[in-house]
């Protein structure tokens, strides 16, 4: 929920600097947040042990630290299902609006987890009112307790918040429900 916001973290999952044994990435840039949001991560089950690692090595830092690892698409459920240091949140899905319009949905997998497990960023979205209430209208409908819908566009469409009405109505609708979207 809105009233629950978090500074997060970001960084690759991929970038050697953020692995235990390296540079303290934690101690050195990120000493005031309370998660870290690891992108690209890769949807093979092969990489759990290291993100298992990831997600272990931020919660010692911050016992109650949110971690967010981002597929992108729709991966499997090895992530979720191990037996410990699962990322809290899986970002399942990252494209433009018209691509979520059409997309058939999460794996069914996804319905044995809570919603606040699943994020789904959405981009190039119209500039209007109705089309950011159909993207958070399918958001909820396809189990994402975490969503964010911008009109921003490539080549980086998460460097801008939507137009301030647009933002405003965003903000309202996800802070008005009582899980996370």
């Amino acid at each position: 929920m809105l009233s629950k916001a978090r500074r997060a973290g970001w960084v690759y999952v991929t970038d050697d600097s953020i692995t235990p044994d390296g540079n303290p990435w934690y101690y050195n840039f990120y000493q005031n947040i309370s998660g870290i949001f690891l992108d690209e991560g890769s949807t093979d089950c092969a990489t759990l042990p290291y993100n298992q690692q990831l997600v272990a090595y931020t919660k010692s830092k911050a016992q109650n630290s949110l971690t967010a690892l981002n597929w992108g698409t729709q991966g499997p459920e090895c992530f979720l299902s191990a037996a410990a240091n699962t990322p809290d949140i899986i970002i399942n899905f990252e494209d433009t609006y018209s691509a979520y319009s059409s997309w058939s949905g999460p794996a069914a997998w996804t319905a044995a987890y809570p919603a606040h497990r699943f994020w789904h960023l959405v981009h190039s979205a119209p500039a209007n009112a109705a089309a950011f209430g159909s993207a958070l209208g399918l958001a909820r409908a396809r189990h994402a307790g975490w969503v964010y819908v911008t009109n921003d566009v490539m080549n980086n469409p998460w460097d801008t918040l939507p137009a301030a009405a647009l933002w405003s109505n965003e903000t309202a609708i996800v802070g008005a429900t009582s899980s996370c979207i």
